[in-house]
């Protein structure tokens, strides 16, 4: 037996014990205006607001866009002419796709995605021009509140989006867009 299988064997006869996570004072959420708070975090890393107090006026949000291509829409909450049937690698690059957030992190603009819930879930990385749907009840205070809150859900992937995509290197040279969409819309309901 080498030395390190006998480390590993020792390593692996140790019991290991269950720590349980620390129990952390949460802020109170009626603190703050979530939604102004939620708006301002969002437009301050680059991401553009439209807020509606109707879900049928999104559509109208959409048409706005003036897109070349039919919108994928991944969660296929609109009838926005797209073929679920598609091959990913066909949809590379598409000009705008639309999915809906879970949850809206006020603390840092940030939503959270369970992509579970949606079709080709890469294309949220892969198009022009991403349109993020939240619910304003859904909006929380900050990441702490998120983690107790998707603790227990059974995913798997998901993802938390902040803003369009920016890169910089040493050189200080910001590329938009790189491993990500141009343009991040979000619409508030």
């Amino acid at each position: 037996m080498t030395s390190k299988e006998y480390i590993l064997n020792k390593i692996d006869k140790k019991s290991r014990e269950e720590v349980s996570l620390p129990q952390m004072k949460l802020f109170e959420d009626n603190q703050y205006n979530l939604l102004k708070t939620f708006t301002n975090e969002c437009i301050s890393i680059g991401a553009s607001v439209v807020d509606v107090k109707a879900g049928n006026h999104i559509p109208n949000v959409l048409k706005t866009l003036n897109s070349k291509v039919p919108i994928v829409d991944l969660v296929n909450k609109f009838d926005l002419d797209f073929s679920t049937n598609e091959v990913v690698d066909d949809l590379y690059g598409q000009d705008v796709v639309f999915a809906e957030g879970e949850y809206g992190i006020a603390e840092n603009g940030g939503i959270w995605l369970d992509t579970t819930k949606m079709i080709h879930r890469g294309l949220l990385f892969s198009c022009e021009r991403l349109v993020l749907l939240i619910n304003r009840k859904n909006i929380i205070l900050n990441m702490n509140i998120l983690y107790d809150r998707i603790g227990s859900y059974d995913y798997d992937f998901g993802v938390l989006i902040a803003g369009p995509s920016k890169t910089a290197d040493i050189e200080q040279s910001l590329v938009i867009g790189a491993q990500g969409a141009k343009e991040l819309i979000v619409i508030i309901e």
